[in-house]
């Protein structure tokens, strides 16, 4: 009787939980002042489209697994293919049931300049040359009509993957004269990853997020962008109310919403992600004043290889 008792404990002990994965927040830092001088890896197929909630990149989670705890890590909720249509850039969400639980705004600064920088640029381009600094990088762009050269301020952004030197990108940029001064929208495409036409650098410094006569969407081509609003409680001002906003970025490796001040990952893959840093995503929608809205968009996205 001792030996039967023994082994039905034997097995009752073999069972227990399995033990969860965590995810781990994100970091960002400062900026360099701008340096006016300008000096691969396969896939193994394509997965499954996966959402990421701005968690360190490689990792993944359901965007109905909210938090709210201020550590930077920006908050994704309720079921993402629930947003409209992502078709329209200033189609906003209906996250109304997360107001007040978003996290503290992080430090960040981003800064980008195109010299020469006329009103708008279509052109195929190869990458002449790639120049580090601290917090910076600048990037020499060899097109049809002209040279161009590129600098980008941030601590977070890099160099788009497989977009090194030598390689065929497209450059798209349009400045206008905004309510805030001039507004510019700036996209590096490339099509060498998985054979897919995508925005690899992009970078937005405006009060709407559509460009003149287009919508953010056909610009970048992918991802595609869209407002996520009711993260954050709309905050008093003697203007009218503002109110912190997230941004969905959805590709077909997946999707996050990365929250005003917050930096995030998405479209994860085996030897990829995008990265998007939020500088601001500030609305401002009835403005009682005479003074320019406070409505302000400034953000930029870059393509990661982590390949072999």
């Amino acid at each position: 009787m001792g030996f039967t008792t023994g082994f039905f404990c034997l097995l009752a002990c073999a069972c227990g939980p399995t033990p969860g994965t965590g995810s781990a927040g994100s970091t960002a830092g400062s900026t360099a002042g701008p340096d006016t001088t300008a000096g691969p890896g396969t896939t193994t197929g394509i997965p499954e489209p996966t959402t990421s909630v701005g968690t360190e990149p490689g990792t993944t989670a359901d965007s109905s697994e909210a938090t709210s705890e201020p550590s930077g890590e920006p908050t994704d909720t309720g079921d993402p293919s629930d947003t409209g249509d992502t078709a329209s850039t200033t189609e906003q969400g209906s996250d109304s049931d997360t107001e007040g639980t978003c996290p503290e705004p992080m430090a960040l600064d981003l800064d980008f300049e195109l010299m020469p920088s006329p009103a708008k640029v279509d052109e195929e381009c190869l990458v002449a040359a790639i120049d580090h600094d601290v917090d910076a990088f600048t990037l020499t762009l060899n097109c049809v009509q002209q040279s161009f050269s590129l600098w980008v301020a941030s601590s977070e952004l890099q160099p788009p993957g497989l977009a090194g030197i030598g390689e065929e990108v497209h450059l798209s940029y349009v400045q206008a004269e905004g309510e805030i001064g001039i507004e510019q929208w700036l996209a590096i495409r490339h099509d060498r990853h998985a054979g897919i036409d995508k925005t690899v650098l992009g970078l937005v410094s405006a009060a709407r997020l559509d460009p003149p006569q287009t919508t953010l969407n056909e610009f970048f081509v992918s991802p595609e962008v869209a407002i996520s609003d009711g993260l954050c409680a709309p905050e008093d001002t003697p203007c009218g109310q503002t109110e912190r906003v997230g941004l969905r970025f959805s590709e077909a490796f997946g999707e996050a919403v990365v929250l005003d001040q917050q930096v995030g990952y998405y479209g994860v893959d085996f030897v990829s992600q995008s990265l998007a840093v939020v500088e601001a995503a500030l609305v401002h929608p009835f403005n009682n004043c005479d003074e320019p809205t406070m409505t302000r968009f400034a953000f930029g996205i870059g393509f990661v290889f982590t390949g072999p």
